[in-house]
């Protein structure tokens, strides 16, 4: 996707606000505007970026999208997720762990480069809520909370995102150590070395 497009969709978003951009969005790709909301800003986006660089609709691109045949008796995956609690437990840990590995100076020079603030580099996990507390408007504590609440959120997207876009033959709930190997390899092994019916 060319960078000038993206630029110019960013760019008139920012000026349209989301309703009114979608509402530009409708004459380029009406299905796109019909199911993404007002404020799917990144998607709405894209799709107008994607209509003015190809001429065509993105809905109508994804329509067209042929699925891979299926394998003949392979798996199209495995899905292993952490027991519950694990995983909220460890995304608990990571913005301490960050901080403690250097991410407050890390993130003081990347402020200190007055870099664009829509640079993904600065949406980052952790890296606006260090910002506001080096800028003073926040304490460390606070943008602990807030880094642990975002990861939190990108994480049940992830989980959003993967639950409806891949599909997985397999599905093995252990926490990801050792001992979750025992539970695991003799069910992928019976997967992949079970003969198609």
């Amino acid at each position: 996707m060319p960078a000038a497009i993206l630029d110019e969709a960013a760019a008139r978003h920012g000026a349209l606000g989301g309703e009114a951009f979608r509402e530009e969005l409708r004459a380029l790709d009406p299905v796109a505007a019909e199911r993404l909301f007002p404020g799917d800003g990144q998607r709405l986006q894209r799709a107008w970026a994607v209509a003015r660089a190809t001429g065509g609709a993105l809905s109508d691109w994804q329509a067209d999208a042929t699925p891979p045949p299926p394998g003949a008796g392979v798996p199209s995956g495995a899905a292993v997720s952490a027991a519950p609690g694990v995983g909220r437990r460890r995304r608990a840990a990571v913005p301490g762990a960050m901080i403690a590995a250097g991410a407050i100076d890390e993130v003081r020079g990347l402020v200190a480069r007055d870099l664009e603030p829509s640079l993904p580099v600065l949406k980052a996990l952790g890296v606006p809520q260090i910002a506001a507390f080096l800028g003073g408007t926040t304490t460390l504590e606070d943008a602990v909370r807030a880094s642990v609440v975002a990861t939190r959120q990108y994480a049940k997207r992830q989980r959003t995102w993967f639950r409806h876009q891949l599909r997985s033959d397999l599905r093995i709930d252990a926490q990801f150590s050792e001992s979750g190997f025992e539970e695991m390899f003799p069910k992928i092994r019976e997967l992949v070395l079970t003969p198609p019916a």
